[in-house]
């Protein structure tokens, strides 16, 4: 209850909350059945070979760019 808006309105939000605690107690509520997530098996891969293969995509995307602005800048 937001006690910062004029009291009628907060009554009246008091008051409709009130109403439905019966049905919050003694209500039914189905629930959806849980989604089942499958484990992902994931391969060993050391942290150099990681770290390697990171650094040539990095390399990869940065000559693409280069690329993009020197043809860029040839247009120009």
């Amino acid at each position: 209850m937001n006690f910062s808006q004029s009291p009628r309105i907060a009554f009246e939000q008091g008051l409709l909350k009130g109403l439905g605690a019966p049905y919050l107690l003694f209500g039914r509520f189905d629930c959806l059945p849980h989604a089942v997530i499958e484990p992902i098996q994931l391969t060993h891969v050391s942290t150099a070979a990681a770290l390697a293969s990171d650094w040539q995509k990095i390399g990869i995307d940065m000559q693409a760019a280069i690329e993009q602005y020197e043809q860029a800048d040839a247009s120009r």
